[in-house]
C-alpha cells in the first residue's frame, strides 16, 4: 500500500539551524574571513582553521582481509581486536589547502597551545594569524585565554556559533582526511597511528591538497536565512 501511494514513511530529512546566541552576527563574521582569504594571505595575515578528530576506534582484526576478485568484493573477518583510541589535530592553511597535522595523546590547553606555537614557528613573516575554530572547551579554557593573551594581538581567534562546526573549514577537511586514510583502516598495533598519520599527510599534500571552494557566502547566509523565515511563516501562517 505503501509503495503504490508512493509514500516512505520511514525516510527522514534533517536540517540544520542556529540556535546559539548571536548566531547570525557570528556566522558572518566567519564567512566575511573566507571572503577574504586571499587579500589577507597577500596582507600577511593568513587564515587558517583548525579542528580536533577525536574518538577515532583503531580496530585490528584476528585474520587478514582476503582482496577483491572478480565478482567478489573485499572480505573482512567478522570479529575485531580494540587496539586503542587515535586523536588527529588538523590545521589547514585556508589560501593554500595545505594540512599541518599531529596525532596528540589527549587534548588539553597546553597541548593546542604547544602545538599552535609549533604551526607559528612555520609562519616567521606573518604579521598576524588569523584562526577559524570551533567552541570546544580546549580552545575556551583558561590557559589557551592567558596564551593567546601573551601573543600580544599577533594571534586571532574567530570561532564559529555553537552548534555551528559546519561553518569551520577544517572539519570539512578532516572529514575528508579521515575518509581517504583513516576510515576502514586495519591497524596491528596503536603504535602504528602517529607515523601513518605523518605518511598520510604527505600524501595528501601530494595528490590533493587545494583551497577549498567554499561557495556559502554572506549573500547566501542572507538568502538563506530569508528563506527560513518564508518557510516559518507559511507552515504556522502568520
Amino acid at each position: 500500500m505503501l509503495q503504490e501511494a508512493e509514500l516512505q514513511p520511514h525516510r527522514t530529512l534533517y536540517w540544520k539551524q542556529g540556535y546559539a546566541p548571536a548566531f547570525e552576527s557570528k556566522a558572518l563574521d566567519v564567512l566575511w574571513y573566507y571572503e577574504r582569504i586571499e587579500a589577507l594571505e597577500a596582507k600577511g595575515e593568513p587564515v587558517c582553521a583548525l579542528d580536533w578528530k577525536p574518538g577515532l576506534q583503531l580496530l585490528g582484526r584476528p585474520h587478514e582481509d582476503r582482496p577483491m576478485r572478480p565478482g567478489c568484493p573485499r572480505r573482512r573477518e567478522f570479529e575485531y581486536i580494540r587496539l586503542g583510541v587515535g586523536l588527529v589535530f588538523l590545521t589547514v592553511r585556508l589560501a593554500t589547502g595545505r594540512f599541518r597535522t599531529a596525532a596528540p595523546k589527549s587534548r588539553s590547553g597546553p597541548c593546542l597551545t604547544r602545538l599552535l606555537e609549533e604551526h607559528l614557528e612555520t609562519l616567521p613573516r606573518a604579521k598576524r594569524i588569523h584562526y577559524i575554530l570551533d567552541n570546544d572547551p580546549t580552545p575556551t579554557s583558561a590557559h589557551t585565554r592567558n596564551w593567546l593573551t601573551s601573543q600580544r594581538g599577533r594571534v586571532r581567534f574567530q570561532h564559529t556559533p555553537k552548534s555551528s562546526a559546519w561553518l569551520n573549514q577544517a572539519e570539512s577537511g578532516s572529514n575528508c582526511f579521515s575518509a581517504k586514510y583513516l576510515r576502514g583502516r586495519l591497524w596491528h598495533s596503536a603504535d602504528e597511528f602517529p607515523s601513518h598519520v605523518r605518511e598520510a599527510t604527505r600524501n595528501y599534500h601530494r595528490d590533493y591538497a587545494h583551497p577549498f571552494d567554499w561557495t556559502f557566502t554572506r549573500n547566501r547566509f542572507h538568502e538563506w536565512q530569508r528563506q527560513k523565515h518564508r518557510s516559518r511563516i507559511s507552515s504556522t501562517g502568520r
